[in-house]
């Protein structure tokens, strides 16, 4: 449940989270009934929400579960799950390449 401005005045931090994961995070936190407020402040390409300091074991609980990657202000974000999906990609794709340049070479 959304409150506005509320919860900054009140005990609280900050989180981003990426912005791929930002509806599972944020239906996480409804389905829990944690109260947040979402600036959409963009920040190294993700949405800072603001929570109260009350909820940080629920939060710490729901983003563990859904391996959802957040950051605070103090630890930046890095995502390393994609960066393996692209190198996995090059790999794939330059060992296709040596493949056919080895059957090109057999068969001349």
């Amino acid at each position: 449940m959304t409150y506005g401005t509320l919860i900054k005045y009140q005990n609280n931090f900050k989180l981003h989270v990426l912005f791929k994961d930002t509806i599972v995070f944020e239906s996480e936190l409804i389905r829990n009934n944690i109260t947040f407020y979402n600036e959409e402040i963009q920040v190294r390409s993700s949405i800072t929400y603001f929570l109260l300091d009350k909820d940080r074991e629920a939060i710490n609980k729901i983003l563990v579960d859904t391996t959802i990657v957040a950051s605070t202000d103090t630890i930046a974000i890095t995502d390393y799950s994609d960066a393996n999906k692209v190198y996995r990609l090059y790999f794939y794709i330059a060992g296709t390449v040596v493949i056919v340049m080895i059957l090109l070479m057999i068969l001349d």
